[in-house]
């Protein structure tokens, strides 16, 4: 294809300053269906000869597994000393697609055991880079001119790669952007994989001996899920989308798309630290058996007040000297900060979930940046979500039915969560009414032991890894925007546990949700939500502000023990 050819079709101007660009893919996005409108893009099919090829060469690779895989169907632990570290070596060396898939099944624990998500979820690093040749040439097509007169200074070496693309930081028009450019063939790569991956996964579904890896519905769930992800002027659009939607946000937001074409993108380049840095480990892990509930409480007659429990209900009310250590981050990471992390990734959240119906649908640490100035504090701190390919764009019934659940957990409820979760497929394989009967009373009884509502100090995450143990040993089919919703919903809890223990995040979202339960049915329901938000998330703040001021009181009391064991220790 010609350069100039290319030019003229492809290249898109974003312009900061002017909002008509965001409502006009807000449009586009939303005429166009999820994904953007790739149903209007030229379809890449590959020949027989390459699905051959292509195929051969996974079958070498696949092989050792699938011989393996009858001695793991008869030894939990042989699957899970041996088998599962060989699934992710083999998907690691099955290329872009089957990474992608392996990333993606490492979040859905309803699908898959969570000893197999936790070896999954190692393909989160870094993927391999391509040659600085192929970046030229990409750049040379996408702009019609050589890389040198584009760029004012262009870093050879990617500051970042993934398994669609990679980023360089460069100069253009007198200001640092970042530059992502998609790897060589990989939209035709995952085209050619995901046909051979649905025809395999279709066949040992019908083999009893595979059937309980439900590799079939997963594939379909995660083919939708990558749609458009390869095209990277759909993700810019995405980025116009959300930097609208949060314009009044002056602590948060998203790169600003400034170029694009549909294998180069060019986005304002966002200085800070990765919040992964500050995580760690893997926040999806639950290495340690929770501490036993409490035993059920009966519901108390008082009213409920907005903006959290009261302080007799709240775990943190009397602090005894062990837990001061537990409730507070590591010495090293300012209260403040982690603070602002938790509380501001949670406003987001909410924000997209309830107010905007448009989620970012890979909400992890590694893909949130927090620029912060220790001498500055938070006056000036802001947080910055990066890699926007792939979104979920809500139905209204999708996030009913979501916050729903949410609000069912907050009331303790086991129950109307069933119900709320059994709506969570349009093609739900959980039909009987004995099958959803038996579904609804175990939720029942686990809701009895492990979740009490708010002001009880629940676990959000270990509620929500229960009720997709329950979800996936009943066969109740979860669909794709809904595992985001989830998947979104325990990286913010894990995040919370890491950077703030003493912070519970369905509590500081009672406000939110509670505002949502009042008005849903209310005449004119979304109308009366988008009314009702800004006085919930005022009372949001609130509580956030009262327990900011309880932990700054912790720190304070850990600084003095901290200084009285040193005048110990030094005499």
């Amino acid at each position: 294809r010609a350069p100039e050819t290319t030019l003229s079709r492809t290249l898109t101007h974003f312009d900061p300053k002017n909002n008509s660009r965001a409502r006009a893919a807000q449009s586009w996005y939303e005429q166009s269906g999820e994904g953007g409108g790739v149903q209007d893009r030229p379809v890449f099919t590959p020949s027989t000869s390459e699905i051959l090829f292509r195929a051969a060469y996974l079958c070498t690779v696949f092989l050792p597994l699938i011989v393996t895989s009858i001695i793991a169907l008869g030894s939990s632990l042989f699957r899970r000393i041996a088998w599962y570290p060989m699934v992710n070596w083999t998907l690691a060396r099955g290329g872009a697609a089957w990474i992608k898939w392996a990333q993606w099944a490492s979040t859905r624990p309803d699908m898959f055991p969570q000893a197999l998500c936790a070896q999954l979820a190692k393909l989160q690093s870094d993927a391999p880079s391509h040659s600085y040749s192929h970046t030229r040439r990409e750049v040379a097509l996408s702009f019609g001119a050589p890389i040198e007169l584009v760029f004012s200074a262009f870093n050879r070496q990617p500051i970042a790669s993934g398994s669609i693309a990679q980023v360089h930081q460069a100069v253009w028009k007198n200001q640092t952007v970042a530059v992502k450019v998609r790897h060589p063939r990989v939209a035709e790569r995952i085209t050619t994989d995901f046909q051979i991956m649905q025809a395999v996964a279709t066949w040992l579904d019908r083999n009893p001996l595979f059937k309980w890896l439900n590799l079939a519905s997963s594939i379909e769930a995660f083919s939708h899920t990558m749609t458009g992800q390869t095209w990277l002027d759909i993700e810019a659009n995405h980025l116009a989308i959300f930097n609208h939607n949060f314009r009044g946000w002056k602590d948060c937001g998203f790169p600003q798309p400034l170029v694009s074409t549909e294998s180069v993108l060019i986005e304002s380049f966002e200085s800070g630290q990765l919040v992964s840095d500050f995580t760690g480990a893997d926040i999806f892990s639950d290495p340690t058996p929770p501490a036993p509930p409490p035993p059920p409480r009966a519901k108390s007659r008082r009213p409920h007040r907005a903006g959290g429990a009261s302080a007799s209900d709240h775990p943190l009310a009397a602090p005894d000297a062990s837990f001061i250590t537990s409730a507070l981050p590591r010495p090293d990471l300012p209260m403040e900060l982690a603070h602002f992390i938790v509380t501001r990734g949670e406003d987001l959240y909410l924000k997209m979930l309830i107010g905007d119906g448009l989620m970012h649908a890979d909400l992890h640490p590694g893909n949130i940046l927090i620029n912060y100035s220790p001498t500055r504090g938070i006056v000036d701190a802001k947080i910055v979500l990066v890699d926007a390919g792939m979104v979920a764009k809500l139905r209204p019934e999708e996030q009913r039915n979501f916050v729903g659940l949410l609000e069912a957990i907050g009331e303790g409820d086991g129950r109307e969560a069933a119900q709320h979760l059994l709506l969570f497929s349009s093609s739900q394989t959980c039909v009987s009414a004995a099958q959803q009967a038996a579904f609804t009373k175990d939720m029942d009884d686990y809701f009895r032991l492990n979740c009490h509502g708010y002001g009880t100090n629940v676990d959000l995450g270990s509620v929500l890894r229960g009720v997709l143990d329950l979800v996936r040993r009943h066969g109740v089919r979860v669909d794709v925007n809904y595992a985001t919703l989830v998947m979104n919903a325990l990286c913010l809890d894990g995040m919370a546990k890491v950077l703030l223990p003493g912070y519970n995040v369905l509590d500081g979202g009672k406000a939110l949700l509670r505002a949502h339960r009042r008005w849903k049915n209310a005449p004119g329901g979304s109308l009366a939500i988008k009314l009702a938000l800004p006085f919930a998330q005022r009372s949001k703040r609130l509580h956030d502000a009262r327990m900011s001021q309880f932990l700054e009181r912790l720190s304070k009391a850990r600084q003095r023990a901290e200084a009285i064991a040193a005048e110990v220790t030094t005499r």
